[in-house]
């Protein structure tokens, strides 16, 4: 067996070690996608997605090249990986997998124009001196024009850093904005109580709380009343997953853990946003940036 030394690039994934972290991103296999698709001198797009962008499947629009499409929407899956800008953007692209219309293949080449721009960016994992959990939840109310269901979207950190994060259409149609969010919590804190015993088995002690943060002030009161639960419970709905969220084998996270929080971090998870809002993104977090 030959030590080959410290990672450096693994299946299109770049890693760079300096005194300030390790930063990892996709910047060459960014540049092969331009490339592939023929848009290595194309404008850059200053978002992923339009803001309201109204998505859906039109009946009798021009199709497009189901092949194509799916090989690009692929490749945008997997930069995501390492780009949580855009998580939202290639889950909406990727519910016409079986269908792609022109719109929608405008839609997934407008993603590659914004990483044409920002395909320096990666993400950073520094020292903060803690090993803390937190997370943050958002999402959209009945922003699916097909369905009418809504999408969730959170991510987390540990000791600061981002470590996951996702965004994806909820399974069923939400009766209220307020169930909707509250479906976000969930979500966040399924992950959260992941986290947390993934480092147990790592034999990582936290020894603060962990924090679970969303914007939205109905879900929040629910979840600190849990009798309100049940006039949110959709009748088609098992209870199991909501009941999680009262009965958390860590207390500290769901009795009244969830202080309300700017949109400007979760935002971007659950929906579109425009220019300013990213620039709001890019500018309050730290681990999306560039070396």
């Amino acid at each position: 067996m030959k030590d080959l030394g410290l990672l450096k690039y693994f299946l299109g994934i770049e890693v760079l070690r300096s005194e300030r972290g390790i930063f990892i991103n996709q910047r060459k296999y960014i540049l092969d996608l331009l490339a592939e698709v023929g848009m290595v001198d194309c404008r850059p797009a200053d978002t992923p997605m339009i803001q309201n962008h109204g998505l859906q499947i039109v009946e009798g629009a021009t199709l497009t090249d189901r092949g194509r499409y799916q090989r690009l929407v692929g490749k945008l899956i997997y930069l995501s990986h390492t780009r949580p800008d855009i998580a939202y953007a290639v889950g909406v692209v990727s519910q016409f997998m079986h269908s792609p219309q022109e719109d929608h293949w405008e839609a997934a080449l407008r993603i590659v124009r914004y990483l044409k721009g920002t395909a320096e960016h990666g993400v950073l994992f520094e020292k903060h001196g803690h090993l803390e959990i937190s997370g943050f939840t958002d999402a959209d109310w009945a922003g699916n024009l097909n369905d009418r269901k809504s999408t969730t979207g959170y991510f987390t950190l540990v000791g600061g850093n981002l470590v996951t994060w996702r965004s994806k259409k909820q399974k069923v149609v939400a009766l209220s904005s307020a169930e909707t969010e509250f479906r976000g919590i969930k979500s966040g804190l399924t992950e959260i109580l992941w986290l947390r015993k993934l480092m147990t088995e790592l034999d990582l002690y936290v020894p603060k709380p962990c924090r679970l943060f969303c914007d939205n002030k109905a879900a929040i009161s629910i979840s600190e009343n849990p009798w309100a639960l049940f006039s949110l419970l959709h009748p088609t709905n098992p209870n199991s997953r909501f009941h999680a969220l009262i009965q958390s084998p860590f207390p500290e996270i769901a009795a009244g853990g969830f202080p309300v929080k700017e949109a400007g971090l979760s935002g971007v998870k659950g929906k579109g946003r425009d220019k300013s809002g990213y620039s709001l993104f890019l500018k309050d977090v730290d681990f999306l940036v560039t070396p």
